[in-house]
């Protein structure tokens, strides 16, 4: 639902139609978009991935949004990818042109000329830091858990993470995260490098919209200019680790590491439903 209203309100909580996984709203020339699964950590599936993709899309054409700021509802900002659609494609589609899709969608998420905040409460997890990664400013609560697990299911990053997290931390952070998929937590996160600033959880909300605000109010054209100034230095260096990304990932899709991974959390869960 689209609205827009002349006061603030102290918390972001986008109202919406039942059932739609992803809100928006427009607040102070602020394009509000809320990922919306809090009973699941706001886990992403293919209609709520697609669903984020048309918020994007629609922060991007209007005009009257001068910046874009995601948040999850919910105790967390996302725990990743639903692990019970893990590897799903849809029918007739190769490992290839999903990770593909998923790689264009994020490549037009970091295009957009807009500013775009990030206010990161809880996990942030696989697919969710890889969200956040992407965005252009990270406000983080005190409770934040951040990881890159994907080396635990057989697996590695697919949407350029790889590039970011080594352009921000550093080479030998960046092995760690993705090599380990241990969980690192805010003030890490923050020495490293990943986020730009932590708060207190209950600050978070209007730590992030104070940002958007201060971005919001910048000669939009300038704005776009100056982050294209920045984001073109490392264009040719993502694209080219998005390649990297693709293969790695279709080489590990099609191993047998993956199906052993498989096999054994389907035998834990088979026991523990004993």
């Amino acid at each position: 639902m689209d609205k827009q209203s002349a006061t603030p309100s102290p918390t972001l909580s986008p109202t919406s139609a039942s059932g739609e996984l992803v809100t928006r709203e427009l607040r102070e020339g602020i394009a509000i978009i809320s990922l919306n699964r809090p009973e699941l950590h706001n886990a992403v599936s293919d209609e709520s991935r697609d669903q984020l993709h048309d918020a994007f899309v629609w922060a991007e054409a209007n005009v009257e949004a001068r910046c874009i700021l995601v948040r999850g509802n919910g105790k967390s900002f996302c725990s990743g990818r639903d692990t019970r659609t893990l590897g799903n494609r849809a029918a007739g589609e190769n490992h290839a042109a999903r990770i593909s899709r998923s790689q264009a969608v994020r490549l037009h998420h970091m295009a957009i000329s807009k500013p775009v905040v990030g206010a990161i409460q809880g996990a942030a997890i696989g697919v969710g830091a890889e969200l956040a990664l992407a965005l252009d400013f990270r406000v983080a609560a005190d409770n934040l858990k951040l990881a890159l697990p994907e080396v635990n299911f057989g697996l590695v990053v697919d949407t350029g993470s790889s590039v970011l997290v080594t352009a921000m931390a550093g080479p030998s952070r960046a092995k760690w995260l993705l090599m380990s998929g241990e969980i690192i937590g805010a003030q890490q996160a923050l020495t490293w490098g990943l986020v730009d600033w932590v708060v207190p959880l209950a600050e978070l909300e209007e730590k992030a919209m104070s940002v958007a605000r201060t971005l919001a109010s910048k000669p939009p054209h300038a704005m776009a200019m100056a982050k294209a100034l920045v984001d073109d230095i490392s264009e040719a260096d993502l694209r080219a680790g998005l390649k990297r990304e693709l293969l790695s990932q279709i080489v590990l899709y099609e191993g047998h590491e993956i199906k052993a991974v498989r096999e054994a959390r389907l035998a834990k869960a088979r026991q523990g439903q004993k």
